[in-house]
């Protein structure tokens, strides 16, 4: 599985926004944990992501290993640390629902 780390980076350290979102509200790291790509995952949020609904799409897709590694992070940083979640397609609230 590649999940493009070293083309992330390269967007993000020439300004892309970490956090941009498609016209359906999907954002990078969606994507990734979706995908199962871990790594990426790691980026994405230590270059500020949002955690947004991340967590839902990797549960969808069975992506046991992101699911651990997105588990492990703090509550502050589920809920979403830039003003809360966004909505994603299927999520009922944008927010994670699983117990801490």
């Amino acid at each position: 599985m590649n999940g493009h780390e070293e083309t992330c980076t390269l967007l993000l350290d020439r300004g892309a926004a970490v956090d941009s979102a498609e016209k359906d509200g999907w954002t990078p790291l969606m994507v990734a944990a979706q995908n199962g790509h871990t790594e990426t995952c790691i980026l994405l949020l230590e270059k500020g992501a949002s955690f947004n609904t991340a967590m839902e799409r990797a549960k969808d897709k069975n992506n046991d290993s992101t699911v651990a590694f997105l588990d492990t992070l703090s509550p502050e940083k589920r809920a979403g640390d830039k003003g809360g979640s966004k909505d994603a397609p299927g999520s009922s609230n944008g927010k994670d629902n699983s117990n801490n």
